[in-house]
């Protein structure tokens, strides 16, 4: 079978793509949380959100995290009573590492708060032989595990400069294979993509010094994010970086999403060594956010001006330019429950 990208699939892939996810599923957890140190535990308006606040040094204000949804994840058998109703395909279909879909989440039959459910499904992946040597692609277990180090490493961040997480679960998939599906905060609600905003509002964005009140907070976000031992955070797809709505263009609050292929500084290493010999991978975060820059400003001279401006007025803005942080680092740590019902 030849998948819509031209992708060869076996007996497996084929089942995959005959019997897609489709908006109106409904998804049961088939257990409790797989990792419960990713799952949110903001404290809005509380003295200890303020220590968190302090401690990452974040100028995001706490978005609200939904407290029934919370507390259902967190209870030993409130799995039994999660669905998640399919509403809308984000990335979806054949030849994806994930499968991504806006959805209804419920408690005891009741709709109580909009997400997204990231599924992890290597069925519908291209075929390995035109993924390249293994050591320059993340396997199923790979990006299941980045996804949960990061959340987990990245909690005093959620509901500020990452999507809250309300869990990953196992669910069974229409083809009859289970999937691991994290389940997010759903940022359209709330942000828009970077791109969308570029476009609206390209009439503020004429010059360096206008691209820089946006481009810059991306990158010292990237550094709060870098600083918890996430790396490798792939940012050169814009589809990752949101703008919150309300906040203006030239004072900007940013969301990163997607943390599939990410990992701790040394595996990180040790994976782009494999790639590139001798070279170290603290500059290729910052690379791959700038990469992202240079295809929404449209202009590559433009571009060079900016980097080269922006690195002269802020000598530590990017990774690359300062020490590397001990990868023993550890962005985890607990913290009492705060909430919108």
């Amino acid at each position: 079978m030849i998948s819509t990208d031209g992708a060869i699939y076996d007996e497996r892939g084929q089942r995959a793509s005959a019997a897609p996810l489709q908006p109106g599923s409904v998804l049961r957890p088939l257990a409790g949380a797989l990792h419960p140190n990713a799952v949110a535990w903001p404290t809005p308006g509380s003295a200890a959100e303020e220590l968190q606040r302090q401690a990452t040094g974040s100028p995001n204000e706490q978005r609200l995290v939904h407290g029934g949804l919370l507390r259902t994840v967190k209870s030993a058998e409130g799995w039994r009573d999660l669905t998640f109703r399919l509403t809308e395909p984000l990335v979806h279909g054949d030849g994806r590492f994930s499968q991504v879909w806006r959805a209804a989440a419920g408690v005891s039959g009741q709709v109580c708060r909009h997400v997204v459910v990231k599924f992890i499904a290597d069925a519908l992946w291209r075929p390995k032989e035109d993924l390249g040597p293994l050591d320059w692609w993340y396997s199923l277990e790979d990006r299941i595990k980045s996804e949960n180090h990061a959340y987990s490493a990245l909690r005093p961040l959620q509901g500020r400069d990452v999507p809250h997480c309300y869990g990953s679960f196992s669910f069974d998939m229409p083809w009859g294979e289970p999937a691991v599906g994290f389940v997010l905060e759903d940022l359209l609600q709330v942000a828009e993509p970077v791109e969308n905003r570029c476009k609206r509002d390209a009439a503020q964005l004429q010059g360096i010094h206008d691209w820089h009140r946006l481009a810059g907070p991306s990158l010292r976000q990237l550094q709060r994010i870098f600083a918890l031992n996430v790396t490798s955070t792939h940012t050169d797809a814009a589809r990752n970086i949101f703008v919150v709505h309300n906040t203006p263009t030239s004072n900007p609050k940013l969301v990163f999403a997607g943390f599939g292929r990410t990992a701790p500084l040394d595996k990180a290493q040790r994976k782009h060594e494999a790639k590139y010999p001798g070279h170290s991978v603290a500059g290729m975060d910052d690379h791959w956010l700038a990469g992202s820059w240079a295809r929404l400003m449209g202009d590559r001279t433009l571009y060079y001006e900016w980097k080269g401006w922006a690195r002269t007025e802020e000598p530590d803005l990017f990774i690359e330019d300062k020490p590397i942080l001990d990868s023993e680092s550890s962005g985890s740590s607990d913290a009492s429950d705060g909430s919108e019902e």
